[in-house]
C-alpha cells in the first residue's frame, strides 16, 4: 500500500475569473473549490473601477459604462 498523508490547506488562491481553490501544500492537489466572494465595486480612475474577492484577493477590471461608476 502507498503512504497516505493528511491534506494540509493553505490559503485560498484564484483558479480564474469564477473561482478560487485550496491547495494541499504537501501534493499540490486542489482539495476545495469556491465561487469569488466579491465587494462592491470601487472607483479605480476615470475610465474603470474593480472589484475584489475578500477570500483570495483577485480583481476584476471593468471599464466605466455610461451612467454607471
Amino acid at each position: 500500500n502507498a503512504p497516505t498523508h493528511t491534506h494540509s490547506l493553505g490559503n485560498w488562491e484564484s483558479k480564474d475569473a469564477t473561482y478560487h481553490v485550496k491547495k494541499c501544500s504537501t501534493c499540490g492537489v486542489e482539495v476545495d473549490s469556491a465561487r469569488h466572494t466579491l465587494t462592491k465595486y470601487i472607483k479605480n480612475n476615470d475610465t474603470t473601477h474593480y472589484v475584489e474577492c475578500v477570500d483570495c484577493g483577485y480583481r476584476k477590471i471593468e471599464n466605466h459604462t455610461t451612467g454607471n461608476t
